[in-house]
C-alpha cells in the first residue's frame, strides 16, 4: 500500500484555555483537514490499485506472447545461408 494511505493525517488540536472562537476555528479547520485526509487517501489507494491493473495487464499480455523471437523463427536447419560474393 501507497505510504500516503498509512500516514496520519494532521489533527487541529485546541489551545489550552479554548473560547468559543477556537472552537469554531477548530470545528472547520478540523473539517477541512478530514476532508483533505480521505482525498489523499482516496488518490492514494486508486493509484496502488491502477497500478496493479496495468501490472496484472502486462504479464496477461507477456504470457500471451511467452515466445522469445529466436524460437519464432525457422529452424538453423532449415535456413541456407548463401555467402556473399
Amino acid at each position: 500500500m501507497p505510504s500516503l494511505a498509512a500516514e496520519p493525517c494532521a489533527v487541529y488540536l485546541l489551545p489550552d484555555l479554548a473560547n468559543i472562537a477556537d472552537l469554531e476555528v477548530g470545528y472547520e479547520t478540523r473539517g477541512a483537514q478530514v476532508k483533505a485526509c480521505n482525498a489523499w487517501r482516496a488518490l492514494a489507494v486508486e493509484t496502488f490499485e491502477a497500478e496493479h491493473r496495468i501490472q496484472e495487464d502486462w504479464l496477461a499480455q507477456r504470457e500471451a506472447r511467452n515466445r522469445p523471437w529466436w524460437r519464432l523463427s525457422r529452424r538453423r536447419s532449415d535456413v541456407s545461408v548463401e555467402p556473399r560474393p
